[in-house]
């Protein structure tokens, strides 16, 4: 027995009134000479008290996704820890299969497809109307290295500097008035295109998440098929202020 190895019966009587305490919140703190065998005796005390104990649950720490630094506990019967690895070890392998195979099938492509096609198709469109609508007014849009430029033209073709020197200056303020007004209503238009754009990114992602979520569906329904478990949150230490 430990009391018999130690010798010592307050020391003793003070650890089995410590590991007798329930609550949480206690620690006891064994103090000897290096070499003494004190730890070695206190594990074997603790085993056998261990021992005449009902078994624990087994804790298992999974990832909390809203919150990753706040970990949660996953309680399990006695020895479902174990199983519950090898679950999901099974279920990573089985889904680095299904996954690729969803985002390769035929349904899945159609449908990309049609969401980039619809997107290709609207924003040629919308292009259009800007081209038609400034060509109606007198103008016409280039590429410049910092994006669109609106050009004065006559029969499609862009006036030279020489020619718009020997515009009237009346001429010049109506050229100026036309093209602050197009310049606005290209900028609506281009807003536009962005929100069809947005919305063409969000309809793949939808879509991305719909696919991934039927392939997995039947893998997840079967791991959620054991036992009722208790999720219990496992906050971060606090750090002591400083």
């Amino acid at each position: 027995m430990l009391s018999e190895v130690l010798g010592q019966p307050r020391a003793v009587a003070a650890f089995a009134f410590g590991t007798g305490i329930a609550s949480p919140g206690f620690n006891l703190f064994a103090l000897g000479q290096p070499g003494s065998g004190k730890t070695t005796l206190i594990r074997d005390y603790l085993e056998r008290r261990a021992a005449t104990q009902p078994v624990p649950q087994d804790l298992c720490y999974v990832n909390n996704f809203p919150d990753p630094r706040c970990p949660m506990a996953l309680r399990l019967p006695a020895g479902r820890g174990v199983q519950l690895k090898r679950d999901i070890d099974l279920l990573v392998e089985e889904l680095t299969t299904e996954i690729p195979k969803a985002f390769d099938s035929e349904d899945y492509s159609r449908h990309r497809d049609k969401a980039m096609e619809d997107l290709e198709a609207r924003r040629a469109e919308e292009l259009s109307h800007i081209t038609e609508h400034v060509t109606g007014a007198g103008f016409q849009l280039l590429k410049g290295p910092g994006g669109l430029l609106l050009v004065p033209a006559v029969g499609g073709k862009p006036l030279g500097e020489e020619e718009l020197e020997r515009l009237t200056s009346a001429d010049r303020e109506k050229l100026a008035r036309t093209r602050e007004r197009l310049q606005h209503e290209i900028e609506q238009r281009l807003r536009a295109i962005r929100e069809l754009e947005r919305g063409a990114r969000d309809a793949v992602r939808a879509l991305d998440t719909g696919t991934a979520a039927y392939a997995t569906r039947h893998l997840m329904d079967d791991l959620r098929a054991m036992p009722s478990v208790h999720w219990t949150p496992v906050l971060p230490p606090t750090l002591p202020a400083t």
